[in-house]
């Protein structure tokens, strides 16, 4: 258990490799659907497992672990989803994902 004073987080790892990342770009996008009152969750959907392409290796300094999971987001605003739609379009991760919003 590692933390991470500057934000105020609680990070844990998984044989010494980081685990629980959002991509960056997502990240902030994820944030402003909370910030308008919209909801996003994780659904953990698997076993963890090194990371592989398109996230940087597992042996690699920004590489981990992947933890398979689900983002479950709820937002009233149409323009989210298309925001959402649009970054994965343009990230490495977004290949290897699929968007699902109600």
């Amino acid at each position: 258990m590692l933390t991470d004073e500057k934000r105020q987080l609680q990070l844990c790892d998984a044989a010494d490799l980081p685990i629980g990342h959002v991509p960056r770009s997502l990240a902030a996008h994820f944030r402003e659907i909370m910030d308008k009152g919209g909801e996003v969750y994780a659904i953990v959907t698997g076993n963890p497992v090194p990371s592989y392409p398109p996230w940087p290796l597992h042996n690699d300094p920004e590489g981990g672990v992947v933890l398979p999971c689900d983002y479950i987001i709820s937002t009233p605003y149409k323009d989210d989803h298309t925001i959402i739609t649009d970054t994965l379009n343009h990230i490495p991760e977004g290949s290897v994902m699929e968007l699902l919003m109600c």
